[in-house]
């Protein structure tokens, strides 16, 4: 299997805090990792160093490309944004890069697929914690990523979205 992204030995401080210490792992292609610990353990910003997000104080992250798609749902969704989430789909999916004609159909086929496809008129602010998640989600699914990196990714999602997820 092809490595998609290698860590050595990272290490990361906020202030004089560290939070992570001589982390090394490899992510491979179609591989599924869980990371588990407890509120504070460091979980979440080893997903933003590993997305990209952050830089590490020390140590190495190596990526099998420099133009490697990696999709990212962070634990907290931005719950103020104005957007409709078909508005939002389209600003995040012309930011990626992705054809007009192409991503108006992948927005349509995964607003469906969320079952999203009557909130035309809602903004993203004013949908539930779940429908804020799934959203978050199509986000991070537009640009057909070779990784993606889901932080929380069940969290706020009735049983029936979960089931869909997974």
């Amino acid at each position: 299997m092809r490595i998609l992204v290698e860590l050595e030995k990272v290490n990361k401080n906020y202030k004089r805090k560290q939070v992570l210490r001589e982390i090394s792992l490899s992510i491979e292609e179609n591989q599924i990792i869980a990371i588990l610990g407890g509120n504070g353990t460091g979980k979440s910003t080893l997903l933003r160093l590993i997305a990209g997000i952050e830089q590490p104080s020390s140590g190495r992250i190596i990526y099998s490309d420099k133009h490697i798609r990696i999709g990212y749902v962070p634990e907290r969704f931005p719950k103020h944004l104005r957007f409709t989430p078909r508005e939002y789909l389209y600003y995040m999916g012309k930011i990626s890069g992705i054809s007009k004609e192409n991503l108006q159909e992948r927005i349509e086929h995964y607003l469906q697929r969320f079952q999203l496809e009557t909130l035309n008129n809602q903004r993203i602010m004013e949908l539930s914690k779940g429908n804020i998640q799934k959203v978050g989600i199509i986000q991070a699914i537009l640009n057909d990523p070779e990784l993606i990196i889901l932080d929380e990714p069940l969290s706020g999602l009735d049983y029936q979205a979960q089931q869909d997820l997974v």
